[in-house]
């Protein structure tokens, strides 16, 4: 169980496809953040996008950065290579990659 959340962390390394539809089913989207280690091998790490109650709890970190980032971090991971979520670089990297999941959408305001 993650500590920050209270998610379940699963540290499986490569997911299996009946696992990855059912990530599927329960979360919908989800995202592989693949990095190479210094031995040339991948390592893959699963991921959902945060729901806004968790980018609530997440944002209450503003003001300690790599908090934020590893909470965000826990609170999108579903399981891969525990080192991304042990080792800061790949966990930093992950935090980096995961931005992409909180696209901001453009409004155009217009006066009525």
């Amino acid at each position: 169980m993650n500590t920050e959340t209270n998610l379940p962390v699963e540290t499986s390394k490569s997911a299996t496809e009946n696992q990855l539809a059912e990530w599927k089913k329960k979360h919908g989207d989800i995202f592989a953040v693949e990095f190479e280690d210094n031995e040339g091998q991948t390592l893959k790490g699963y991921f959902r996008k945060p729901n806004r109650t968790e980018m609530n709890f997440i944002s209450t970190f503003h003001n300690q950065p790599f908090k934020m980032q590893h909470t965000f971090v826990s609170a999108c991971w579903l399981g891969g290579d525990k080192v991304i979520m042990d080792d800061d670089r790949y966990m930093l990297g992950a935090a980096q990659a995961l931005n992409e999941l909180m696209e901001v959408k453009r409004g155009e305001l217009k006066k009525l």
